[in-house]
């Protein structure tokens, strides 16, 4: 990877950290000030607004613009495209505010909770399309400053209602819905000054035919990510539903800081990358790495997680901690699907996503069906993973025939095997001496992870380091690239 991709990367890292500390940060805000039922009320309110933010394509609209965006090949084109979907998301939020007007409350979760939590999501693609436009410009660093401007916003947001004024969930939720609209409207209102180019009707449908496949897709991931809570409601306790939603953001963090500031760059780059001649090549080292560092943090995270939990919420979370490893490991297979989605954005054949997400939906809806009667939260745990396993398979299986990538499974295979073992070191220890690992050995076996890592680097790999050294590669022992 070159210093541009690292430095790009190094700045959407700080901005993803940014973006997801203020749940991050705010998170032993909720487990002092929110008793465990209210943690429970905040994840299903959540989880029901993203799925209507979903039936409103405004995922699609993001990914769309996206996609279009970096193919175009003038200025007036994309301007055309920015307009576009500026005025379906528009329209998209008119209908999601006729809902808010007339929604109901569900079960344990009030209709107020609702409502706001829907507000939000309504107004949270404002901020996000000016987010995705910079990420395309590869404007890291007018990235990174929104991004830490809506992080003060909240966070300051977040204290005051929920620590200072006593709101509870409601606070928590009016925070997200006023830095989302004043943050938005006022980016949004800043992009579009601009310039303006009215788009045609061929970029409609042109947007349109890439997002409305992602609309069943999107109700379909809404299955794989969020499904088992409503099977739990009947199978686990609403504390153990809000111990679980714990254990699920945790894990969730391999993604935003495992793969979220490379893929930021990967994706803007990959429709370039896609037109050279060794494409399948570059493709595949990218996978490699991306995955790599996915799967070190992941290590970090799976190591150190009751320790941090014992640290934010200031008393122990055992069951959430026992959760976090299988969430992590269902997080990397995600990943191995999202990096190989690439080559259905290229081709522009969002379809074939559908069929992939739908399949592994339908496999997890029976695995959930199953498991979470059997095993309650661990079931889903199982559940989950055993889906992203599925759709990481299926992915592949659509993906491959229409761009070939010639990905490195034995170099894949290794880095997986070492972070398993380094894994499974830290439990049976324990077992075998009759006395927890200290904060000291488990710093030691993370430690360990880079430098068994160091065996698989290839010969071009170790060119590049030693470039950025400044040394020549030579009296250096390098590995071939491992291709299965």
């Amino acid at each position: 990877m070159s210093r541009s991709f690292l430095g790009h990367a190094a700045i959407y890292g700080f901005a993803t950290f940014l973006m997801q500390a203020a749940g991050f940060v705010l998170l032993p805000l909720y487990l002092r000030c929110l008793n465990p039922d209210e943690l429970g009320v905040l994840e299903v309110a959540t989880r029901l607004a993203e799925t209507a933010g979903t039936l409103l394509l405004f995922g699609g609209f993001r990914q769309a613009l996206f996609a279009l965006y970096a193919q175009a090949e003038t200025p007036t084109e994309k301007r055309r495209v920015v307009t576009a979907v500026y005025l379906l998301l528009a329209l998209g939020a008119v209908v999601g505010l006729g809902v808010v007007a007339v929604l109901p409350g569900l079960g344990s979760v009030p209709a107020a909770e609702l409502r706001l939590a829907l507000l939000g999501v309504l107004l949270e693609p404002f901020v996000l399309i000016p987010l995705s436009l910079m990420q395309a410009r590869t404007h890291s660093l007018m990235y990174v400053g929104l991004v830490a401007m809506q992080f003060a916003v909240r966070v300051t947001l977040s204290v005051t209602l929920v620590a200072g004024w006593g709101w509870g969930v409601q606070g928590v939720l009016c925070a997200h819905v006023i830095a989302s609209g004043v943050l938005g409207l006022t980016f949004s209102g800043w992009e579009l000054l601009r310039g303006l180019a009215w788009p045609t009707l061929v970029d409609l449908r042109a947007i349109l035919a890439f997002a409305l496949p992602l609309v069943p897709g999107g109700a379909c991931f809404f299955v794989l990510h969020h499904g088992d809570r409503f099977f739990l409601l009947a199978h686990a306790t609403q504390a153990e539903l809000g111990e679980y939603g714990i254990a699920y953001k945790l894990g969730m963090l391999v993604t935003t800081f495992g793969l979220g500031p490379l893929y930021m760059v990967w994706s803007a780059r990959m429709y370039a990358v896609a037109r050279e001649a060794d494409a399948p090549e570059r493709f595949g080292e990218a996978i490699t790495r991306i995955l790599a560092w996915l799967l070190l943090v992941g290590l970090g995270l799976c190591l150190f997680v009751g320790d941090g939990l014992r640290l934010l919420g200031g008393r122990e979370f055992p069951l959430a901690a026992q959760l976090v490893p299988p969430i992590v490991l269902a997080c990397a297979f995600q990943a191995f699907a999202t990096l190989a989605d690439g080559g259905l954005y290229i081709r522009r054949r969002t379809d074939r996503k559908l069929w992939a997400s739908g399949l592994a939906a339908g496999a997890m809806l029976l695995l959930y069906a199953v498991l979470i009667p059997l095993g309650g939260v661990h079931g889903a745990a199982v559940a989950t993973l055993l889906g992203f396993v599925g759709l990481a398979v299926l992915t592949y299986a659509f993906s491959q025939p229409l761009f070939a990538v010639r990905y490195e499974w034995g170099r894949l295979a290794g880095v997986l095997g070492i972070t398993l073992g380094l894994w499974l070191i830290s439990h049976l220890l324990p077992w075998l001496l009759g006395t927890p690992l200290t904060l000291t050995a488990r710093s030691g076996l993370f430690l360990m992870a880079p430098i068994l890592y160091a065996t698989l680097v290839s010969a071009s790999e170790w060119q590049i380091i030693a470039r950025g050294l400044g040394r020549k590669p030579s009296g250096m022992r390098l590995t071939q690239e491992g291709t299965g």
